[in-house]
């Protein structure tokens, strides 16, 4: 089976978004404008790979090539722009007999590590997977090394009441005090994603350290993708109290940016959004609610009261040279890659 690259353009996009949405673990930030505001901010170069088979797309992969210190880096996703997975899409898994999915994955990773040591040169290739591809061993087959990675997940399938009762006792003491005292969810639209931002600049500020998603690109996300997002508030007395963005994208809303820690007396904003969010989600009729990222134990505590379940994907990362495998520790990729603040 003969694989074949092409470096798709603008002329592209449109048949590049179908194929997201046909694709069983695309995500909206496969999306082709998605990606191309995430090259506009990040300072790095798109290579939106399609891999074709008789003319039929088989597979596509978005990578970026950028620099980090001295070393020539390519990614999926590029670290700092709040995008938590990113990876190849194979169009037909699940669908198709698995010896041919297995030659077109294998047969596409070789021809793009091809690529990338023609036109990148990279010292250092890393790649998070979406979730739900568990099967990386064309990666390791390639000589890369994978990592598993984990999110936290929610059936929203079942009933409300099932849902409230699986969060901890604490918790949902937590959220009725919330509500008690007069706190409310509201959506919110570009206003409030300013106010998020903010509250989490704060949150950097307290703990030494620079926001480094630019605040811009948030705004241009929102205004491209308006219709896939949902901007949740906390209110009290009309006033703004803490948010978060969310992405919705097929049947699933993850959280994206924001819940920085607030420091009141007797209430748990936090904690009342994590659950409104969930019921929305659901009245909205979304099968799955997404909490990213539950790699971290200091933060498992706070991110797994809701009784979600894990939910797998991997990094998996290749040095070019044993002296590189020991400097990438220097700027930790993918310890920062949701550029979130930490609660």
């Amino acid at each position: 089976m003969v694989v074949e690259l092409k470096v798709a353009d603008e002329s592209d996009a449109q048949r590049w978004d179908e194929l997201v949405a046909r694709s069983p673990h695309g995500t909206i930030f496969h999306n082709w404008q998605f990606l191309k505001t995430v090259e506009k901010y990040s300072g790095t170069k798109l290579y939106p790979i399609m891999g074709l088979v008789k003319d039929e797309v088989e597979a596509l992969l978005p990578i970026y090539s950028g620099k980090k210190s001295i070393f020539r880096m390519a990614s999926s996703p590029p670290p700092w722009m709040a995008v938590p997975y990113l990876g190849p899409l194979i169009i037909g898994y699940g669908s198709t007999h698995q010896h041919e999915v297995e030659k077109y994955y294998y047969g596409f990773q070789e021809k793009v590590d091809e690529f990338l040591e023609k036109e990148v040169k990279p010292h250092y290739t890393v790649i998070a997977t979406p979730p739900g591809l568990e099967d990386v061993r064309p990666y390791t087959w390639n000589g890369y090394t994978p990592t598993p990675l984990y999110n936290y997940i929610t059936d929203l399938s079942q009933d409300e009441a099932d849902i409230w009762k699986g969060i901890k006792k604490k918790t949902r003491q937590n959220i009725t005090k919330t509500q008690r005292e007069g706190l409310v969810m509201e959506l919110g639209g570009l206003d409030e994603v300013g106010k998020i931002y903010e509250s989490v600049n704060d949150r950097y500020r307290e703990q030494g350290r620079t926001q480094p998603v630019p605040l811009d690109y948030i705004e241009d996300i929102y205004r491209e993708y308006k219709d896939n997002l949902f901007v949740y508030t906390a209110r009290k007395d009309g006033e703004y109290v803490s948010g978060h963005v969310d992405v919705c994208y097929k049947d699933k809303v993850s959280s994206w940016v924001g819940s920085a820690k607030v420091s009141m007396k007797g209430v748990y904003p936090n904690d009342m959004l994590a659950w409104e969010a969930k019921k929305h989600a659901k009245e909205e009729g979304y099968r799955y609610y997404e909490v990213i990222g539950a790699n971290t134990p200091r933060l498992s505590p706070y991110k797994n009261k809701y009784n979600p379940r894990p939910e797998l994907n991997f990094q998996v990362k290749k040095c070019s040279s044993a002296m590189v495998s020991v400097a990438e520790g220097s700027y930790k990729i993918m310890n920062s890659i949701l550029g979130k603040v930490k609660k």
